[in-house]
């Protein structure tokens, strides 16, 4: 094979950036599928602690009160749903990289930060 050949090989598609020839494409990210998915762990896994290490500050903040019971209990939440999906990625690799991962990752935080219906009636019937 010539130089002309495996350029043309490994030509990459300026569009989409993948190797223009799908056969290409397939074997590059069966060859890189493990590393990512090492990688990914390793990242959930990391931001889950440190998620679930912030639960001290919002004790500093809350005190111990029955909001500070919801965060923690979110933030908990959050942290074994990293740790559960970190352990199953091998084998669930492509529908978690393809929606599930950032769909959990972008609504479970904001979860714990809705104000609960108990506090919204304390504030109203302090304010009467």
């Amino acid at each position: 094979m010539g130089v002309g050949e495996a350029a043309e090989a490994l030509r990459i598609d300026r569009l989409t950036a993948e190797f223009f020839y799908p056969e290409t494409e397939r074997d590059f990210r069966e060859d890189i599928r493990a590393r990512r998915v090492r990688d990914t762990r390793l990242v959930i896994f990391l931001a889950a602690v440190f998620y679930l290490a912030f639960a001290s500050t919002d004790y500093l903040a809350m005190g111990r009160s029955e909001d500070y019971s919801v965060v923690l209990a979110t933030r908990a939440s959050i942290c074994a749903a990293g740790l559960i999906t970190a352990f199953i990625l091998p084998k669930y690799w492509r529908q978690l990289v393809n929606g599930v991962i950032p769909a959990w990752w972008r609504s479970l935080p904001w979860s714990g930060f809705l104000p609960s219906p108990s506090s919204a009636l304390t504030q109203s019937a302090g304010t009467a």
